[in-house]
């Protein structure tokens, strides 16, 4: 389970059109990412930090309905 499809947020959003694109997200490099002390958190790069905290909430969901 520690691979998962993923969608780009501009192919997400925009319904007006079929998504053409996924890439691979890894649930373990998500949790380290989450847990790792040292890095700056600034708002102008939030997006990152919440890119990989969708990768672990997507797991729970996924284990939730299993």
């Amino acid at each position: 389970m520690d691979y998962y499809w993923h969608l780009s947020v501009e192919d997400a959003f925009d319904v007006s059109r079929e998504p053409n694109a996924f890439t691979a997200g890894q649930l373990s490099d998500d949790i380290a990412h989450a847990m790792q002390d040292g890095h700056e958190r600034v708002p102008e790069a939030a997006w990152h930090d919440l890119a990989h905290l969708i990768g672990v909430l997507r797991a729970l969901e996924w284990r939730a309905r299993s």
